[in-house]
């Protein structure tokens, strides 16, 4: 059973800004495994892309990201954690609007962009090496 101001919503990824403008901390909650080391949610560039402060849980790639950015936090993958993660956030505003600034710098730089991930991965398959010259 889930407190009172806790609202449970799905949306479609073209929903997801009006049904997050409300909230003042996302989470994403995944199992810390060998997979998830190796990925990064892709729920992740969107959260950081709408300017909202995140809890994730402590895998390799997602850590690089939230250390990055400064978004938020990261935590080990029990509810106590987490819990530990969100309550900093949810309790002080001006830690969420930092978070939330942070997240949205971070989407903004052309570092960043899905070109510029595109990029690394032609040049780490050295697919660009000769085109560049």
């Amino acid at each position: 059973q889930l407190p009172d101001w806790v609202e449970v919503t799905s949306a479609p990824r073209t929903s997801l800004a009006p049904a997050l403008a409300p909230a003042r901390v996302c989470v994403l909650p995944r199992p810390i495994n060998r997979y998830w080391d190796l990925s990064v949610a892709v729920r992740l560039y969107d959260l950081v892309a709408f300017g909202k402060p995140i809890v994730a849980t402590d895998t390799e790639a997602t850590r690089d990201m939230m250390l990055g950015s400064g978004a938020g936090a990261v935590t080990r993958d029990t509810p106590e954690s987490l819990a530990a993660g969100i309550l900093p956030i949810l309790e002080d505003e001006a830690v969420a609007r930092r978070c939330a600034a942070a997240a949205r710098a971070w989407a903004c730089d052309p570092r960043n962009t899905w070109d510029a991930r595109a990029l690394t991965v032609l040049r780490t398959l050295r697919v660009l090496t000769d085109l560049e010259q």
